[in-house]
């Protein structure tokens, strides 16, 4: 009798408890505000300790053009065209005023202005994207091909006319318009072989304009009409030359070898030059019609597309890069600041603020920074750690750094120093870790669910574990109307539970990265890309 009773009084006691940790939870501000709307993928929210700002990281698609001297001077951006994040494919005008391309979210061919914002649509009706865009000298029609058609596109009657297409073994590699509208030239790919033809846009004749011991590939007519430059490939090998035929009887004139990897060779406007890709779109290189090098352009960003400008005096690259940064949203008035950017490689992530300042760290391409609220950055320390470091939190008295390499966690002074890898003689992984608000006890993910271990000298104590499918978890600060709790991520949905109760409650629908608000009472968290 005595031990049913006990029993029975530990029910009840754990139900009590059970009950007003759920009542406590219920009283969580249910609203959500969303602050931001731009949509690009967001991750790693650090909230401000004055309660101001969310520090987060975001990752998205950039454009840009870049114009460049023939003699290798970085002249800036050329334009900044807008709504083409997602674009990987243009072509530019003869006069360098407008760009095409293919809209990804509605399948339709966009002609876009760069000199004021004037955007033009057509119809396009076919599967496949163009691969190539030729201007036509008046730049009033757009040829353009497929893997297996080639269209001309009407600016004025907005008509789509094919006129080719060629069998599904063959591929389309090239296009160029002759300097008198009444030709096109256009490469095909045929069992490891290569030739380029010659088109009559008015009688549909055609015929091969390249030797049979050649393989060729992505062509260009000279202004003059009177050569043609091209790329030659030795299929199995990277063996690539850059040819110049003459159209009036198919004589090779210059045929130059490279040890690298080339592409789309071009006339300059005044048909004295010849630029072409080399490097996987790093560099490009400019020689004479005879094959003597002139000058060299280095790109500090790979590009997808280069073009002449017209006065000859220029080179217009386009590239898209995918960048990682962080910025500020404000919770006040919903400002979004950019606070770092991405460009050259640096992938700049994990911000988290340093207590008691408007003051951050984050890890740019796996090193410590700092960023001041007076805007200056610098780094903390030359590491001579090169594991992959994530989720980074700090501790509550500004001391220590901690992460982890996804399978252990490390502690870091900040002020530098050897890491201290605190799960040495852990054999499980564990990722994730944030500390308690009194930076004793640290939470972390396990394969098996959310642990929870006391800090003891550098050492991890485990004291409880929850089993279940955690991630992201954040410990809120000490408040006296809800306690603390730690939020979690479960299956794309936030809940929160708390070191004492071993039931996680659900608070937030639809939401990952949850982030506590400095007072504990509210949560920041992701939902379709936006912060809420």
């Amino acid at each position: 009798m005595t031990k049913h009773l006990l029993f029975f009084l530990i029910f009840i006691l754990l139900s009590c408890d059970t009950k007003l940790q759920v009542e406590k939870i219920t009283k969580i501000e249910a609203n959500a505000t969303q602050l931001t709307f731009d949509g690009n993928e967001k991750f790693h929210l650090s909230w401000e300790p004055c309660g101001n700002r969310i520090a987060y990281a975001t990752e998205r698609f950039a454009t840009y053009f870049n114009a460049y001297s023939i003699y290798g001077e970085d002249l800036g951006a050329f334009s900044q065209p807008g709504n083409i994040e997602r674009i990987s494919n243009i072509g530019l005008s003869r006069d360098a005023s407008k760009i095409v391309f293919r809209d990804p979210n509605n399948g339709d061919l966009t002609v876009q202005s760069l000199l004021e914002f004037e955007v033009t649509t057509y119809s396009y009706p076919y599967f496949y994207s163009p691969r190539f865009y030729c201007w036509s000298p008046d730049d009033q029609q757009i040829a353009m091909a497929t893997w297996e058609e080639i269209f001309i596109l009407s600016l004025k009657s907005h008509q789509i006319t094919e006129i080719l297409k060629v069998d599904s073994w063959k591929i389309i590699s090239g296009l160029s318009w002759s300097p008198d509208s009444k030709s096109i030239l256009y490469a095909i790919d045929e069992m490891s072989e290569g030739h380029i033809w010659l088109m009559n846009l008015g009688t549909d004749n055609k015929r091969v304009i390249t030797p049979d011991s050649i393989e060729a590939c992505l062509p260009d007519w000279s202004p003059d009409g009177q050569k043609i430059v091209f790329l030659t490939v030795k299929f199995g090998s990277n063996e690539c030359k850059v040819s110049v035929i003459d159209t009036s009887n198919n004589y090779l004139i210059t045929d130059i070898l490279e040890d690298d990897s080339l592409s789309s060779p071009r006339w300059s406007p005044d048909g004295t030059k010849i630029a072409y890709n080399k490097g996987y779109g790093k560099r490009i290189s400019i020689i004479d019609e005879n094959g003597a090098s002139l000058h060299s352009i280095s790109n500090s960003l790979p590009f997808t597309r280069y073009f002449w400008h017209p006065d000859g005096d220029k080179i217009i690259t386009f590239g898209r890069f995918y960048e990682c940064t962080i910025n500020l949203i404000s919770t006040i008035d919903y400002r979004m600041v950019p606070v770092t950017n991405g460009l050259n490689s640096d992938k700049d992530e994990f911000p988290v603020w340093l207590p008691e300042t408007s003051d951050l760290i984050y890890l740019k391409d796996n090193l410590f920074w700092a960023v001041f609220n007076s805007g200056s950055t610098k780094k903390l320390w030359e590491s001579a750690d090169n594991s992959t470091k994530r989720n980074v939190d700090i501790s509550p008295d500004g001391s220590q750094i901690i992460y982890d390499d996804r399978r252990d966690i490390y502690l870091q002074s900040i002020r530098g120093g050897n890491p201290i890898n605190v799960t040495e003689k852990i054999t499980e992984k564990l990722t994730h870790p944030t500390y308690s608000p009194n930076g004793k006890q640290i939470a972390c993910c396990s394969r098996d669910g959310l642990k929870i271990f006391t800090l003891d000298n550098n050492k991890l104590i485990e004291d409880m574990s929850f089993a279940g499918n955690y991630t992201n978890p954040d410990w809120g600060q000490e408040n006296a109307k809800f306690g603390s709790h730690i939020a979690v991520e479960i299956n794309g949905s936030i809940y929160i539970i708390s070191p004492n109760s071993w039931s996680p409650e659900l608070v937030i629908s639809d939401g990952t990265e949850p982030c506590w608000s400095p007072d504990g009472t509210k949560i920041a968290f992701v939902r379709n890309n936006n912060i809420y």
